[in-house]
């Protein structure tokens, strides 16, 4: 006798649970490429991926039936795979949506560097500055990634602001 994966029937309650977990995965996308400059990135961005990748474990615990080890594994794997390939194309939509920003509502300001710092996080090091710059009438600080160690304290710089969203931003010098 041949063991195929079943689905759960479905039920009024599955199809809610399953409305309101697309949702919020359908929310964690929005945020990620749409808000996100508004927040602490790396915390926020981890912690959105966290949610979805809860998001589409709880789907495969309410829709997939199945006691073989083998299938439940190999349809998590494909899972997080499917979430890692998603999360690297809400990174590139978020890469479009600030190059629009800045190219439809970018301003050029002035900038300063009030902040050099490197941190060790896991392998990796983090190179990032933290800036003052105005726009309108309004001050601004943000972290700034910088890899290549270019600026120290206390140097000047050229940044493009979008207008709408001074959160968006590029070094220009």
């Amino acid at each position: 006798m041949n063991k195929y994966i079943r689905l759960h029937p479905r039920s009024k309650s599955k199809v809610i649970w399953t409305l309101v977990l697309s949702s919020i995965i359908l929310f964690c996308i929005y945020i990620g490429i749409f808000q996100l400059h508004y927040y602490n990135k790396e915390s926020v961005a981890s912690m959105l991926l966290m949610v979805t990748i809860n998001c589409f474990i709880i789907l495969q615990m309410i829709w997939l039936e199945t006691n073989n080890l083998l299938v439940r594994t190999l349809f998590g794997f494909l899972l997080l795979v499917a979430v890692r390939f998603s999360a690297l194309g809400v990174l590139q939509l978020q890469k479009l949506y600030y190059a629009q920003q800045l190219e439809n509502h970018g301003k050029i300001v002035d900038g300063k560097v009030l902040l050099v710092r490197s941190s060790k996080s896991s392998l990796l090091y983090d190179h990032y500055m933290v800036v003052r710059y105005a726009l309108n009438n309004e001050n601004f600080v943000q972290k700034i990634g910088d890899e290549n160690q270019r600026f120290n304290e206390g140097d000047n710089l050229k940044l493009r602001i979008s207008a709408e969203h001074p959160g968006i931003l590029q070094v220009v010098q």
